[in-house]
C-alpha cells in the first residue's frame, strides 16, 4: 500500500491519509492506519487515527495523490 491521500469510493469528497502498516503482536494481522481529513467538532482538538484490516481498507478506499490536491 502506497502512503498518501486516499478518497472513499462512496463518498469521494471524503479524504484520508495512509499513514502506514500496523501489525497485532499476537496475531499478525495487519491492519491500515489512516487519519480522515476532515475537521468534525467531537474531535476537536484530539489526534484522532483510524484503523482497518487491509483488505477492508483496499475495497473501501482509492488512492489519490501523494499529498492533498491542488484544488483544496
Amino acid at each position: 500500500m502506497k502512503a498518501g491521500v486516499y478518497k472513499h469510493k462512496r463518498h469521494p469528497k471524503d479524504l484520508y491519509l495512509l499513514i502506514g502498516l500496523a501489525r497485532h503482536h499476537h496475531t499478525n494481522e495487519e491492519f491500515i492506519i489512516y487519519v480522515p481529513l476532515r475537521l468534525e467538532k467531537e474531535w476537536e482538538g484530539t489526534a484522532r487515527m483510524s484503523l482497518r484490516t487491509v483488505e477492508d481498507f483496499k475495497n473501501t478506499f482509492e488512492y489519490v495523490a501523494e499529498r492533498l490536491p491542488d484544488e483544496l
